[in-house]
């Protein structure tokens, strides 16, 4: 349930779905889409993926206020015996926290590749500059996020995973992989931010403040630009479209002039008063939020501090803050 891959699928099944009024989830579809996400990484015909599979179950909690099927969509997770008697429920909660946090920030890094296709769908000179702000500030998300997978997948995530597999073959007894199991699910909470409330809170804090941003754009530019309907406007799907006594000349005049339209509405969304306040406040959250981050990263005991400092160096100069 670790692996980035897994993290990566299960929001390319799921996010559209999933991104829909909590109240209108079905939870047999969520079910299914889950699965297919799974087999993607775990071949199917596999008998260990079929138990994987099995052992895993979506739930959904009851909805309140405006939440989306992600916010109420948890993962259970059923264990045989005799691994249901000897693996604590403190440990198997470490572990669902775990995969939490990791699909929740590839969520982030994948909900902001879609965004940066949006920001880029035009190519007109004449509206770049009126998306330079939104592009300097998805660019600041993105490499916030990216930093902190890469830090968790290559430094954490990654090194203790091989250890505990090579060492599986010597644990002898249930009450030695039980302790190993322990000591591999204690290891990487510690270093994935979850053992401190505080820091596993300012660390939603910026996920929230980057799925804000994403949603601005998307509601902002996919619906009034029209850009949920992407097409091609190249010569030969035009010649497609259109009758075929239509000269070139005039097809071309067409094509032009469609991109002049979705220019002006472009232009028009991102002049408005709504949208500059929107990013110049998005901005402003980032920058409070992930200082924070940053400055609960220092103030961690001295033992999480050293597992730290390459990535608390690497985001503070990047920021230079």
């Amino acid at each position: 349930m670790l692996r980035g891959d897994l993290s990566i699928y299960l929001h390319d099944f799921l996010h559209e779905y999933l991104a829909l009024p909590a109240s209108s989830v079905d939870l047999v579809k969520v079910q299914s889409l889950f699965q297919e996400a799974v087999f993607h990484v775990f071949p199917p015909n596999l008998a260990s993926a079929q138990k994987f599979v099995e052992s895993l179950s979506v739930e959904k909690r009851r909805a309140t206020g405006n939440e989306r099927g992600w916010d109420v969509i948890e993962i259970g997770v059923n264990l045989n015996y005799p691994l249901n008697i000897i693996i604590s429920n403190s440990l198997l909660q470490k572990y669902k926290k775990l995969f939490y946090q990791l699909l929740l920030l590839n969520r982030v890094c994948r909900s902001l590749d879609t965004t940066w296709g949006i920001l880029n769908q035009l190519k007109e000179k004449s509206v770049q500059s009126i998306l330079l702000d939104a592009r300097i500030l998805h660019n600041n998300f993105k490499y916030f996020f990216n930093t902190i997978l890469f830090f968790l997948s290559t430094d954490v995530i990654i090194p203790a995973a091989s250890k505990f597999e090579a060492e599986l073959p010597s644990y002898n007894t249930i009450d030695a992989f039980v302790q190993n199991f322990e000591d591999f699910v204690g290891g990487i909470y510690e270093k994935c931010f979850l053992v401190s409330d505080s820091l596993q809170r300012a660390l939603r804090t910026v996920c929230n403040v980057s799925i804000d941003f994403v949603d601005l754009i998307t509601s902002q530019l996919c619906q009034k630009s029209e850009f949920k309907q992407r097409r091609d406007y190249s010569l030969d799907s035009s010649l497609a479209e259109e009758p075929q006594d239509r000269t070139i000349s005039q097809i071309t005049a067409e094509m032009k002039a469609r991109r002049r339209e979705r220019s002006a509405k472009l232009r028009e969304v991102s002049e408005s008063e709504e949208w500059k306040v929107g990013i110049d406040s998005l901005r402003k959250r980032f920058e409070k939020s992930r200082s924070e981050f940053l400055s609960l990263l220092e103030s961690q005991p001295g033992f999480l501090q050293s597992s730290f400092l390459g990535l608390h160096r690497k985001l503070r100069l990047a920021y230079r803050v």
